[in-house]
């Protein structure tokens, strides 16, 4: 069975099938459920991995081991909208919109597509709603009020907003905006050094995200664990590499940008 670490943050595992083995193209070889303590990031690394080949020899077949990062955020109960009343006058509740792609409006996401959902009060007779650049745009598209979610697609990367507002008797109530924040291109390609520094080696990290920016690297050294550098512990761009042996080790570099799009690098040093 696998075993696992709180503590430490570590989940392994080791083990083999019976003659003749596994075939296909779809296994699953464990499972792991994470319970979050808090609001925030959270790495998902593979440290070490190997799939061996039933030939005799053990060849390793694995071919990729993709890293991930989980956005944790706390649950919260979707707040009802108050239904308007018919005071004589155009004050009209204003829309609360919610997204289930992007529910974070200052965060970053690797996704092209996006969902906006609103409920929508009694007296409300239509809406308008729009998706574009322009962060205190007055809707123009019309729809009725059965309409209660929006679904757009195929969305370049950069910061969007939806805007939205109800028709009721008494006129047009306030619009409710909404940002999304689209990042699904990778950083640009870079090419990490090292230069000594006395007993140290200071590696530099300077890769670029034209979109959302670089938000933190990997680092692993050999077969070493990764370690996770953010941008900001950089100074002048450098960063000093633990010393392991004498010889001739490489460093993986991982630069990931805020929405967890990363490139990938090595230099030996």
């Amino acid at each position: 069975e696998p075993n696992f670490s709180n503590s430490l943050g570590r989940i392994s595992f080791n083990g083999g099938v019976a003659n003749p083995g596994y075939s296909g193209t779809g296994g699953s070889i464990a499972s792991v459920t994470f319970r979050a303590k808090k609001a925030g990031d959270a790495s998902v690394i593979f440290s070490d991995a190997a799939v061996r080949k039933n030939d005799g020899l053990g060849t390793d077949v694995l071919n990729s081991k993709t890293s991930g990062l989980i956005k944790i955020s706390a649950v919260a109960s979707e707040p009802v909208p108050v239904a308007p009343t018919d005071t004589g006058s155009s004050d009209v509740t204003k829309p609360i919109i919610t997204s289930t792609t992007h529910p974070d409006q200052s965060a970053w996401y690797a996704l092209d597509s996006a969902s906006f959902n609103w409920k929508v009060p009694s007296g409300v007779t239509s809406i308008q709603a729009v998706l574009n650049k322009t962060s205190n745009a007055t809707p123009n598209i019309s729809y009725d009020n059965s309409v209660t979610q929006k679904t757009l697609n195929n969305l370049a990367d950069g910061v969007f907003y939806f805007h939205l507002r109800y028709l009721s008797s008494t006129g047009w109530g306030p619009v409710a905006h909404y940002q999304i924040n689209v990042d699904t291109t990778a950083p640009a390609s870079f090419s990490p050094t090292v230069r000594a520094e006395g007993s140290q080696n200071l590696i530099k990290l300077n890769a670029q995200d034209a979109t959302s920016g670089i938000s933190y690297y990997t680092l692993k050294i050999d077969d070493g664990t990764p370690i996770k550098v953010k941008k900001s512990e950089l100074v002048d761009e450098e960063y000093i590499l633990s010393v392991l042996h004498q010889g001739t080790p490489q460093v993986v570099v991982s630069a990931y940008d805020k929405a967890s799009n990363y490139t990938q690098d090595s230099v030996d040093f």
